[in-house]
């Protein structure tokens, strides 16, 4: 067992630095994650372990660390054990002037803030962590002795004096500071842990509501599990939650539901969650949540949600398939069983899931598609309430017409493609977009006539584009999705040359990614 392990937000680095090595230096052991996980180990189970073989965890204390969800994670996980405060499992170090958080506040801090010398700090440091009392080495003066202070050889300059006592301290306005990658990553890794102890909990109250009731719960290893529930014996609802960096830019939280999904694969998926940075801390997105959010989650902001009301929204995604009325628990509740209100042996999850899809000539509406963002191509469909097939949306052009959709996949650099697929395809100016169709595409054909009337049929083109096929790793480059466009001219036949307009001009900072010229 170690003494001591330092959690702390990157901002703080530098008092992590100072109290670990005083602490040190002082003959206690520490650990801290910049000093003691190096490359090439697993960042979650070195986090685990840490503080799981600690004694205690010291806490900086800054405005930083009280709006810092993994900050929370830590010095909470400290506070499960030892929620009485009697083994003094969290001691909190005040570096800063800030007001704890509501749990933190029944527990006496370290208050280092205002001691500008820095052997009073260490020593106030060293002495509050210790189990001794704080009993004085020396007596204590007669407080009721009348005390004489020496006068100053020569009168204190009153202005001086004045402006030191009354003047305030200048302004000093702080910079913005950066989320990192660190950050971003453990901020996903205790977020999935968070998710995955409520689908654990949630599945043990399911069981316990009612003997149909039975549940599986697949651990497939760190950053991946399935949930299971079965009623009668019948597999009625089937969930698998994965942390990938694939599904897009950064670490992201994959969710998928029904019974076609791969264990294995994690192509397939209903749900992503990213990470939203704001200025009051971390916060996680769901991508595709537009098409599901109803009355029954109007408490739910899925532009930001904390850890809790993600797992929250996913658990309630995942009963929904057994009873609609689920969605009606309260974010303040655990997750709570419900009865199903039909026969579980009537209802089978292809009824289930064809009941979700949109009907032919329904135009489905896009689940917060960002403009600007990167998309895998499997990501793309689901926002559109559209199901991904390999084989039709492995192509350039991908109508829905029935849908009242069109979607353009352009890959500029074709130097590694067949020639008869070496397409002229190419950013004119910022807002303008030549493309061009297949070789055997007319303007009299059906998809030529559906390209130049899209707008009167009421169908929309969605364009995304990317610079290359692969990226270094070898894996497929995500899409950059540049918002529905307007036909504004063409020409030529087999192919045609279609030049599109483009609601929103490409900002600069992705000029030189698209390669776009200047405008003319």
């Amino acid at each position: 067992m170690t003494d001591f392990f330092i959690s702390y937000t990157r901002v703080d680095k530098a008092w992590a630095d100072w109290v670990a090595w005083v602490l040190e230096e002082a003959g206690y052991s520490v650990v801290l994650d910049t000093w003691d996980f190096r490359p090439g180990s697993n960042f979650v189970l070195a986090m685990e372990e840490g503080l799981a073989k600690c004694e205690r965890i010291i806490a900086i204390l800054t405005p930083a660390y009280v709006q810092s969800d993994y900050g929370r994670a830590e010095w909470t996980a400290g506070m499960a054990s030892d929620p009485t405060a009697m083994q003094r499992r969290v001691i909190p170090v005040r570096v800063a002037p800030c007001e704890p958080p509501s749990l933190l506040r029944s527990i006496l801090y370290i208050d280092l803030v205002g001691l500008g010398d820095e052997e009073t700090a260490r020593k106030k440091l060293l002495e509050s962590v210790t189990s001794r009392r704080a009993k004085p080495e020396k007596a204590p003066s007669n407080p009721g002795a009348v005390q004489h202070r020496a006068a100053p050889n020569h009168p204190v300059f009153p202005a001086g004096a004045t402006s030191r006592a009354t003047s305030p301290a200048p302004f000093v306005p702080r910079l913005p500071s950066k989320v990192t990658d660190l950050e971003i990553r453990r901020f996903m890794q205790e977020s999935f842990k968070g998710i995955r102890a409520y689908f654990e909990e949630g599945l043990a109250a399911l069981k316990r509501s009612d003997a149909r009731f039975d549940t599986e719960f697949l651990q497939v290893h760190s950053l991946k599990f399935v949930a299971e529930v079965y009623v009668d014996g019948n597999k009625l609802s089937s969930a698998k939650l994965w942390l990938d960096s694939s599904l897009g830019a950064g670490l992201q939280l994959g969710y998928a539901e029904g019974t076609g999904f791969s264990i294995e694969q994690d192509t397939q998926f209903n749900e992503v969650l990213a990470v939203a940075p704001d200025a009051q801390g971390l916060h996680l997105r769901a991508l595709m949540s537009a098409a599901y959010f109803g009355s029954a989650m109007e408490h739910l902001d899925p532009e930001r949600m904390t850890s809790q009301e993600a797992a929250e929204y996913l658990w309630r995604r995942f009963v929904a398939r057994i009873a609609p009325e689920s969605g009606a628990v309260s974010r303040s509740t655990p997750p709570r069983a419900s009865r199903p209100r039909v026969n579980p042996g009537v209802v089978a999850d292809e009824q289930l899931d064809e009941d979700r899809k949109p009907r032919s000539g329904e135009k489905p509406k896009a689940a917060k598609l960002e403009r600007w963002q990167e998309y895998l191509r499997e990501q793309i469909p689901p926002f559109f309430g559209l199901e991904f097939s390999e084989a039709r949306w492995h192509a350039g052009f991908v109508p829905f017409a029935e849908h009242g959709q069109v979607f353009l996949l352009v890959t500029l650099e074709k130097r590694t493609m067949a020639e008869s697929f070496q397409y002229a395809d190419h950013f004119l100016s910022p807002s303008l977009f030549q493309w061009q169709s297949q070789n055997r595409t007319t303007q009299q054909g059906k998809h030529g006539q559906l390209l130049r009337n899209h707008v009167a049929e009421g169908v929309d083109v969605h364009l995304f584009v990317r610079a290359e096929k692969k990226l270094r790793s070898g894996n497929a480059a995500p899409f950059i999705y540049c918002g529905p466009v307007r036909f504004e001219s063409w020409k030529g036949e087999e192919p045609i040359t279609v030049v599109w307009r483009l609601d929103e001009p490409v900002p600069m900072r992705l000029w030189k990614v698209l390669k776009v010229p200047l405008e003319p």
